[in-house]
């Protein structure tokens, strides 16, 4: 379905928190799974998971990746402050 959106936007208590096309989520964004937590203010945002955690980073390289969209709502909701700084920086 990721495939399907453009652009993503985001509300909560009906204020548009979050409003990015989906190229920029997957270029400014890394979701990967690893197998130990990050340290504090290491990543985004990050969850236990089956097989380890679902760790979200900035994208350095500027590569799309693959997002899923759940992960990325619990990112955004997590911290609305630090996801907007993150998309209003130049890429």
């Amino acid at each position: 379905m990721e495939n399907l959106i453009d652009p993503i936007i985001i509300l909560d208590q009906g204020r548009i928190i979050f409003n990015q096309p989906m190229h920029e989520v997957t270029r400014r964004i890394r979701m990967e799974l690893e197998p130990e937590e990050p340290a504090p203010g290491e990543a985004l945002y990050s969850d236990k998971t089956l097989g380890g955690y679902v760790v979200v980073r900035e994208s350095l390289d500027g590569e799309e990746g693959r997002i899923d969209l759940e992960t990325l709502f619990n990112t955004v909701t997590a911290d609305p402050d630090r996801a907007a700084s993150l998309f209003s920086a130049p890429a």
